[in-house]
């Protein structure tokens, strides 16, 4: 097929060309259709080393799992291109920290709060484990973002993605594969002890998809930077000695700290398995909903040191938008219960760390109507208009 042709219908799948959405290691990714559903089209050259085949992709393909990109479709033509028809997503996770005006920056939704995301992550991978497989790729590229639309507002889902390296494990757990894969930037220590710097050759597993996957929550809580440095050197060589050197980014009585240096800094051996990751997040959520619901309570008492305790809800790790089981948040609290002179930075605050000023009680009333029920502060003007302006 001539290069210079840009409308291709291989095997049901169709795109146009000029109809770009991205490029990866093996090829690029366009926009297209398959039996009437719009999807993602992935065109990879045959040619291109340690690529599976198409007996290998429908592994990929037999997986179906929410939070697992769905493989639909897979083909080759006699044009030198292998086809994938791919869920289509609205972006991956690495555009979720670009600058805002970088054209690539995520502008949809906003994500799901912290906990929720690594859930879903965890339930994907533990679903791909379950059939005795192993990623060896994941890094936020390969993270991508699903927003449905529902009667009760956008519904944002996390999926796993690309799994062009994906095969059974043998015995030992492993499987061996050619050429670099994924990024060495998101590979586990072991890799380097075994390999050095020739990682032509390399043994991946369950165990350094899970050391992955902490990278990845750890790089979410951080805001997009990475957990064993600013650049590719520093990181390399701290990945080398195992020095996730900005892990006291994340405060020590953060919910999630514990659960991360459980995957990153424990020896293959010893560290946590993709089950023990869901099973424990579980535990947590039961831990959670208990204080979360306390520390609400603790906004209906007029404090003069409100400002600390929401810096303590954040640092925490506290979902800034849970709610009372009367549906009343943070900000309902507040503007019900307090008058002080520094409402305006408390509302200020709770903004920047993302609470929704316009989330509602179970009597349909939001922190508005509060605030002008029950505040005659002076600066209530102020108040309003920082958050409803």
């Amino acid at each position: 097929m001539s290069s210079t042709i840009t409308a291709v219908n291989v095997d049901g799948i169709q795109f146009d060309r000029s109809d770009f959405l991205g490029s990866g290691m093996f090829g690029s990714v366009y926009r297209g259709t398959y039996k009437g559903q719009s999807i993602a089209v992935k065109q990879i050259e045959k040619r291109s080393d340690g690529f599976p085949s198409i007996e290998e992709l429908k592994v990929w393909q037999q997986l179906d799992h929410p939070n697992v990109v769905k493989l639909l479709h897979c083909c080759a033509s006699d044009d030198d291109f292998t086809y994938l028809a791919l869920e289509l997503c609205d972006a991956s996770l690495d555009q979720v920290f670009l600058n805002q005006d970088d054209p690539r920056k995520y502008k949809g939704p906003a994500l799901t709060n912290h906990f929720e995301v690594f859930s879903q992550l965890a339930s994907g991978l533990e679903y791909i484990h379950s059939k005795n497989l192993v990623h060896g790729n994941i890094k936020p590229e390969n993270i991508l973002i699903s927003v449905k639309p529902t009667d009760c507002g956008d519904k944002v889902t996390i999926k796993l993605s690309d799994f062009e390296f994906s095969k059974a494990v043998d015995k030992r757990e492993t499987f061996t594969t050619s050429g670099i894969k994924g990024g060495p930037l998101w590979f586990a220590p072991e890799l380097f002890k075994m390999f050095g710097e020739n990682l032509s050759l390399k043994k991946t597993s369950k165990e350094g998809d899970v050391f992955a996957e902490g990278l990845v929550f750890g790089y979410i809580l951080i805001k997009g930077r990475h957990l064993y440095g600013e650049d590719s050197h520093s990181i390399m060589e701290n990945l080398k000695d195992n020095k996730p050197v900005y892990m006291d980014q994340i405060h020590e009585l953060h919910w999630a700290r514990n659960l991360i240096e459980n995957m990153v800094t424990k020896p293959p051996a010893t560290r946590m398995t993709s089950k023990q990751v869901l099973v424990q997040l579980q535990s947590i959520k039961i831990r959670l909903v208990k204080e979360e619901e306390k520390l609400l309570q603790q906004f209906a008492e007029p404090k003069s040191d409100f400002m600390n305790m929401i810096k303590d809800f954040n640092q925490r790790g506290f979902d800034v938008n849970a709610k009372s089981q009367s549906k009343i948040n943070a900000l309902h609290y507040l503007c019900r219960y307090n008058s002080k002179t520094n409402l305006t930075d408390a509302i200020q605050l709770l903004v920047e760390l993302g609470i929704d000023v316009n989330a509602k009680d179970e009597y349909k009333k939001n922190a508005l109507h509060f605030l002008c029920e029950y505040n005659s502060t002076p600066n209530l003007t102020d108040a309003i208009r920082l958050s409803w302006g």
